[in-house]
C-alpha cells in the first residue's frame, strides 16, 4: 500500500560487513553494492517516491549531491533509483520505484580506515512519497510521506598492496574437423591454472572473474566468440573449471585457499576446449581472449 504520513518509516543499515580494499584503488571506482527492494522500503511491489534527501556523512547538513562524502576518508556514497543516480530534493514527478540501490565510490580524499554509520540523525538518505514545499527536506519525522531512511554501517580498511595476475597464452593442440562429432562436442581439453601472485594479507575475500574480448557465443556458457582474424568457423573456445563446468563470465568466484592472515599465491586449476557450436566445422584458425579482474573485500 502506499506510504502516508501516519505510515512507519522503515529504517535500513546498509552493508554492515566489515570491507577490506586495495589503497591504490583509483578515484571513482564503485567499491561496494548494496541492493534494497521495495518490499524492504515501502511494504509493497513497488514505492512512490516524490523526493529524496541525501545527508552529508549521514549528519544534519543536506547535499544536493548525487555523490555525497561519508564518514571514512577516501569513500563516498551515492544513491540509485530504477538505475539512476538521484539528486538531493524534488523529483521531476512522482516515480514508482522498482530498484534502490546504495553504491560506495571512492574518493580523491586520503584513504583512511574508518566506520561508515552516521554519527548523527537522520543518517545518509531519505525517501519521501510526496514532494517538498521550498525550504524543506524530506526527513523520516516530518509529514511529506516518508517511508524510509537509510543509514550506512561497517567498517574500511585499506590495504597497501594487490594481487598480481602474469599474462598468459594457452596453446590448445591441433585437432582435425573430422574429430567433432555435432554441435557441444568439446575436444583437444588442455589445463591450466590462473595464477595469483603476492596476494597481501588482510583482505577477508579475495575474488577473480573472467570477462570476454569479444563476447560469447549464444547458448553455449563459458564459450568465447572468436576473436577477430580467426579463420575456422563452427567452432569456439570454451574454458572450465577443475570439475569441468563451464565458466561463468563477469562473476567473481572466491579464491577459497586465501586467508586473510596470512595471504600468499595461489593457483586456480582451469581448462580451455574447442567447442563446436555449428552443424559444420570448417579448418583454420580459432582465437579467444579474456580479461581477468581481481576483486577484494
Amino acid at each position: 500500500m502506499p506510504a502516508s504520513a501516519a505510515a512507519a518509516v522503515t529504517a535500513i543499515s546498509a552493508f554492515g560487513q566489515q570491507i577490506a580494499l586495495p589503497s591504490t584503488t583509483p578515484v571513482g571506482t564503485v567499491v561496494g553494492r548494496h541492493f534494497i527492494s521495495p518490499g524492504q522500503a515501502c511494504g509493497a511491489p513497488t514505492c512512490k517516491l516524490g523526493s529524496v534527501a541525501l545527508w552529508y556523512n549521514g549528519g544534519s547538513v543536506p547535499s544536493l549531491g548525487p555523490i555525497i562524502t561519508t564518514n571514512v576518508s577516501g569513500i563516498s556514497t551515492r544513491l540509485l533509483i530504477n538505475g539512476q543516480a538521484v539528486s538531493g530534493g524534488n523529483l521531476p514527478s512522482v516515480t514508482e520505484v522498482s530498484a534502490i540501490e546504495v553504491q560506495l565510490l571512492r574518493d580523491a580524499r586520503t584513504f583512511i580506515e574508518g566506520s561508515l554509520k552516521s554519527n548523527a540523525y537522520p543518517g545518509y538518505f531519505n525517501l519521501c512519497a510526496r514532494s517538498v514545499p521550498a525550504g524543506n527536506s524530506c526527513k523520516s519525522s516530518n509529514d511529506y510521506g516518508g517511508f524510509a531512511s537509510i543509514d550506512l554501517s561497517g567498517k574500511i580498511t585499506p590495504i597497501k598492496g594487490t594481487c598480481s595476475t602474469p599474462d598468459q597464452t594457452i596453446t590448445l593442440p591441433p585437432a582435425l574437423a573430422p574429430g567433432f562429432r555435432g554441435v557441444g562436442t568439446a575436444i583437444g581439453t588442455t589445463a591450466f591454472q590462473l595464477r595469483l601472485n603476492n596476494c597481501p594479507a588482510g583482505f577477508y575475500r579475495v575474488g577473480y572473474s573472467f570477462t570476454p574480448v569479444s563476447g560469447t557465443v549464444a547458448n553455449f556458457p563459458g564459450t568465447l566468440a572468436p576473436l577477430s582474424g580467426s579463420t575456422a568457423t563452427g567452432v569456439a573456445i570454451r574454458l572450465a573449471d577443475q570439475q569441468n563446468v563451464p565458466i561463468a563470465f563477469d562473476r567473481s568466484m572466491a579464491v577459497t585457499d586465501y586467508v586473510q592472515s596470512t595471504g600468499g599465491s595461489f593457483s586456480i586449476p582451469l581448462s580451455a576446449s574447442y567447442v563446436q557450436t555449428k552443424p559444420v566445422v570448417t579448418a583454420g584458425t580459432i582465437r579467444g581472449a579474456v580479461s581477468v579482474l581481481i576483486d577484494y573485500q
